[in-house]
């Protein structure tokens, strides 16, 4: 047997020998085998979420025909974008928050609901822990900014943009530290399942 066929013996062996505990709990080993449908089932929570903010707000305060569709078009946007928070967390992340410093207070309080909150949660899963807190650091002062303009310059007072700015940073800063924890949680598990697996390696080398 040459030792190339040696190597590869030895690191299926090594496959063999490491037996990884499975996920605790039916609901997460079932969400774990189907990411595509946890995907699925947060765009429909988020729309939920935003849906009677949006119900309410046209039955009370309409803001008429184009700003209701822009707003219907942007809390879509907002929702699908997570569809892809695992491959491209920083992307999905400025979808998401888009609304917060392209609209007004008024207008993005009915929009975004939870889609920034998931979507900066990625990032701290997905990228790093330090991606995660440059990005929080990042929407809230651009949100903080954009609102400040308006409450200045614009027609948005002060009673509806500073409870919004807080609401958005207290969202924001929740998915961040729930993200970092189970960010941090999953690249240690996936450090020791590599250097089990190097260990096994040169074992059977």
């Amino acid at each position: 047997m040459t030792e190339g066929a040696k190597i590869v013996l030895g690191s299926a062996s090594a496959e063999d020998d490491l037996r990884l505990p499975r996920a605790p709990g039916v609901i997460r080993a079932f969400w774990a085998r189907h990411p595509r449908l946890a995907d699925v089932a947060l765009v429909i929570i988020t729309l939920l979420f935003a849906g009677p903010t949006f119900i309410l707000g046209q039955v009370f305060e309409p803001p008429g025909p184009a700003v209701s569709a822009l707003i219907l078009v942007l809390m879509l946007i907002t929702a699908l974008c997570l569809l892809w928070r695992r491959r491209h967390p920083l992307i999905v992340l400025a979808v998401a928050a888009s609304p917060l410093v392209l609209t007004s207070p008024d207008i993005s309080g009915a929009i975004v609901g939870l889609a920034p909150t998931f979507a900066i949660y990625a990032v701290a899963v997905y990228r790093s822990n330090r991606a995660a807190l440059w990005a929080l650091g990042i929407t809230v002062a651009a949100n903080a900014a954009v609102s400040t303009a308006w409450m200045v310059f614009g027609s948005v007072p002060a009673g509806e943009g500073i409870p919004g700015v807080v609401g958005n940073a207290t969202m924001l800063l929740v998915g961040t530290l729930v993200g970092t924890n189970v960010g941090s949680r999953k690249r240690y598990v996936e450090a020791l399942i590599d250097r089990s697996r190097q260990l096994a390696r040169e074992r059977d080398q």
